[in-house]
């Protein structure tokens, strides 16, 4: 095995044990994990706030979207009512 893969992999793994080591192991770390639990219920309810406002937006802008349509759909209908009734009335 090569000597920096297993030099890489030690760092790594005391990083990773630091970290650990730091949030469980500490009654600073029991702050930190309070504060990392709160911070992700914020963000969580943004991203769902967030959300909630893309659905409405989309919603509004089909609800405007099939009414136009319907309103040409309904403008199309006369205009081939009227072309046919002046084609047979001639």
């Amino acid at each position: 095995m090569n000597k920096s893969k297993v030099i890489t992999g030690i760092l790594i793994g005391v990083a990773a044990g630091a970290a650990i080591y730091s949030l469980y192991g500490t009654k600073k770390g029991a702050k930190l994990r309070k504060k990392i639990s709160a911070k992700s219920g914020d963000i969580s309810d943004i991203v769902m706030s967030k959300f909630n406002e893309l659905g409405e937006t989309l919603k509004n802008k089909y609800s405007k979207v099939k009414t136009e349509g319907q309103e040409l759909y309904e403008k199309g209908k006369k205009r081939a009512e009227q072309v046919h009734d002046a084609k047979f009335s001639m």
